[in-house]
């Protein structure tokens, strides 16, 4: 869902690709955004989300590998 929003896709048409109200869509998405801390989907699109994204773990594009291991 998150790769969608972050694509351009409406909250409406993810709904209907997914057979979800759009209620539970913006739902999963302000959990998304707010795991991420960010407040917008051009935000989001800076993200390297992978196809079954467990937003617990994701890092902006441009900081993976600069967590000082």
């Amino acid at each position: 869902m998150a790769q969608q929003a972050a694509s351009g896709i409406s909250n409406a048409d993810i709904g209907r690709r997914l057979f979800l109200s759009v209620n539970t869509v913006e739902t999963h998405l302000k959990r998304v955004f707010a795991k991420l801390d960010i407040t917008s989907r051009r935000q989001l699109m800076v993200y390297d989300l992978p196809d079954d994204a467990d937003t617990s773990r994701l890092l902006p594009a441009d900081n993976h590998g600069d967590q000082g291991c």
